[in-house]
């Protein structure tokens, strides 16, 4: 009976060097294949995790945790610098008073439209989630925004 793909992989992965292409090429399998081997692999408490020098080794849960959270910090496209994300919400809430007021100016010119009256309220709601995420920022990075 021949071997499950995960254990081939988890010796690969043991013996040392391996990388995704090489498991790939000597087991004749696709990433998305392999994928699913290194999921069935975690179920069995066998992390995978990359090195920095390409190659793959097994850990355990807290050391998968800690190499996936590090992977996210690296590929995260939100991690702008401080100031940046500091004007950007002083825009947002100018914006939004911006809404508000053609909202306000909008409804006195048709007092009694339903669709007008609730832009309003959508308008001033939006402000004070602005104003509030504004408030938190400025009070978490206030040491750095000095």
């Amino acid at each position: 009976m021949p071997q499950p793909k995960r254990l081939l992989i988890k010796e690969l992965i043991e013996k040392g060097g391996a990388t995704r292409k090489s498991i790939c090429d000597e087991l004749g399998i696709s990433y998305a294949s392999l994928a699913t081997n290194f999921s069935y692999l975690r179920l069995m408490g066998c992390y995978p995790v990359k090195n920095t020098d390409g190659t793959l080794s097994l850990t355990d849960e807290n050391g998968w945790n800690d190499a996936k959270a590090k992977r996210d910090i690296l590929n995260s496209k939100t991690a702008k610098p401080i100031p940046e994300r500091h004007s950007a919400l002083k825009r947002r809430v100018v914006k939004c008073t911006d809404t508000l007021e053609k909202a306000q100016t909008k409804l006195n010119s048709k007092p009694e439209d339903i669709l007008t009256q609730l832009r309003l309220e959508k308008a001033k709601i939006e402000l004070k989630i602005a104003i509030t995420a504004l408030a938190d920022f400025e009070y978490i990075y206030s040491p750095v925004l000095e």
